[in-house]
């Protein structure tokens, strides 16, 4: 499958241009910023990039998988996210035996 075309798909199905639509016009939401103490301005809410960070993972994630040609190869794409699955369900389980600290995230 060409990269072009997986990453169309990627954003109709995770919604991107409507994230970054209402991120740019929608100026009604209170929580769309917050003070930053450091600097002492405001900036967005870390919340409200969340879909577009994990829409930005994925796309790196498959533009590993693509070839010179920009071919994705489905097999390894599938495979990564498997590993990918495998490993936060094994944090998962050990999240609760208390074998892992519990101040880590699960990212």
């Amino acid at each position: 499958m060409k990269f072009n075309v997986l990453n169309k798909l990627l954003q109709r199905k995770l919604y991107i241009r409507d994230q970054i639509h209402a991120l740019i016009f929608d100026n009604f939401a209170a929580e769309k910023f917050i003070d930053d103490p450091i600097t002492k301005t405001k900036k967005l809410n870390p919340k409200n990039l969340e879909g577009i960070r994990e829409f930005n993972q994925l796309k790196r994630l498959i533009a590993n998988c693509a070839d010179k040609n920009k071919m994705v190869d489905i097999e390894l794409l599938k495979s990564l996210v498997d590993q990918g699955t495998i490993r936060r369900e094994m944090m998962a389980i050990e999240m609760r035996v208390s074998d892992l600290d519990i101040g880590k995230s699960l990212e």
